[in-house]
């Protein structure tokens, strides 16, 4: 896990983006999980989900969006 994290913030950084939000578990017998909430530049968020879903098997992914166009 501690290799994919770091592949994970290299991959941000070429990106301009950053992990918003982490949460790695560790229960008893089991394997360790991981989530996180990434922020990236619209123009780099495509080319991004496809290198993380390279990393491993992906046993789920889900996206979403919030529109800043106010902000």
């Amino acid at each position: 896990l501690s290799t994919a994290r770091a592949e994970v913030d290299r991959l941000l950084a070429a990106r301009k983006g950053f992990m918003a939000r982490s949460e790695v578990r560790t229960d008893t017998g089991t394997r360790r999980s991981a989530s996180y909430t990434l922020k990236v530049p619209v123009d780099g968020f495509r080319s991004l989900v496809d290198e993380l879903a390279a990393l491993g098997t992906p046993e789920r992914n889900a996206t979403d969006s919030q529109d800043v166009t106010e902000e």
